[in-house]
């Protein structure tokens, strides 16, 4: 149903005639005729005049239907999985775990130098002279 239809609608059960009801809300008989033909629709302001005048919610009103509560306010059904808050943490726990790790391990082994490197590397003399003393 269309906003022009609820509202000449809910006029009617209300009783009153559009004179009545443009007085109420401070506008000209004819705005709401062309209101209720669906030939203009109010402003915003207006349209709030006119839900608290016909005594309905802005939603009502305009035809919007009731929305579905929202998931928290349901109950949860008998035997339903319960939800697994802790699966994220626990994932990104043992991510930060393994990237410690592997930094330590990497900083630990930086300067390590294999044993043929390190042969070569060695400015030591092959052997020693003991001097006369």
């Amino acid at each position: 149903m269309t906003f022009h239809e609820h509202l000449t609608r809910r006029r009617k059960a209300l009783g009153l005639s559009q004179e009545e009801l443009a007085a109420k809300i401070g506008v000209s008989r004819q705005a709401v005729s062309k209101w209720e033909t669906g030939d203009v629709v109010p402003d915003l302001n207006r349209l709030l005049a006119l839900a608290d005048a016909l005594d309905t919610s802005l939603d009502a009103l305009c035809g919007r239907e009731p929305a579905e509560p929202p998931a928290a306010a349901v109950p949860a059904e008998q035997g339903a999985a319960p939800k697994r808050r802790w699966v994220i943490p626990a994932l990104c726990g043992c991510l930060a775990g393994c990237l410690l790790a592997g930094g330590l391990w990497a900083w630990t082994w930086r300067n390590v130098v294999p044993a043929e490197e390190a042969a070569a590397m060695s400015t030591l003399p092959d052997t020693f002279t003991p001097s006369p003393g």
